[in-house]
């Protein structure tokens, strides 16, 4: 297990202001910055009108090595 550090949250008040914001207005700001296609494909809505806004965690995707690794060992 990998050890993380104190992560320290935005405030309160910060994250109520982004709730405001909305996903196209985000994603364009982002594609001006150089961030192109900020989106992920596959999840879909289950409840409609409702906003997900808060801090989140990115966790970097390493592919298996099997150049490193026999067979099992990932």
């Amino acid at each position: 297990m990998t050890h993380a550090p104190d992560i320290t949250r935005p405030p309160k008040h910060l994250i109520d202001a982004l709730r405001e914001i909305g996903a196209a207005t985000v994603a364009g700001t982002l594609g001006h910055m150089g961030f192109r296609n900020p989106h992920m494909v596959g999840p879909v809505a289950q409840n409609h009108g409702k906003s997900i806004v808060g801090p989140a965690l990115t966790l970097q995707f390493m592919p298996q090595r099997p150049d490193l690794f026999t067979e099992g060992e990932y």
